[in-house]
């Protein structure tokens, strides 16, 4: 009785490796806001922070791009130690930082961003972003 009624639930949010529905196993980094404020982002890998972020229903970034490495307004802070623990700073990302003048090293886009299981645990700093 029970296999029939996992067959029939919608395994959109499962991961189905074996043919049965188990939880999806989020990953997890944390996000310190413009106030101060540390949130839990949730994350599968291969998720961009950007993504991530609004994902999880917080409205503690923006960009007037949408995510599309393109406004260089999600500019967030990371770790120096944790640089190597996301994925290598692409052209135009690089491109889109230097046209906003940012000069911090450990500078990078949100949406530029790609997270995996290296990333878990990261606390990245959303930098202020002035119009």
């Amino acid at each position: 009785m029970l296999s029939n009624f996992t067959k029939n639930i919608n395994c959109s949010i499962f991961q189905n490796p074996s043919g049965l529905c188990v939880p999806k196993r989020f990953l997890e980094v944390f996000v310190v806001d413009t106030k101060g404020n540390k949130h839990t982002v949730p994350f599968e890998d291969g998720d961009n922070l950007f993504e991530s972020i609004h994902e999880a229903g917080l409205d503690i970034i923006h960009g007037s791009c949408n995510g599309g490495i393109a406004c260089g307004e999600c500019v967030t802070l990371i770790p120096e130690e944790r640089k190597e623990d996301v994925s290598e700073q692409e052209e135009d990302e690089a491109d889109c930082l230097e046209a906003t003048g940012n000069k911090i090293k450990n500078a990078r886009l949100a949406c530029g961003m790609i997270l995996d299981e290296d990333s878990e645990g990261i606390v990245f700093t959303i930098a202020p972003f002035d119009n």
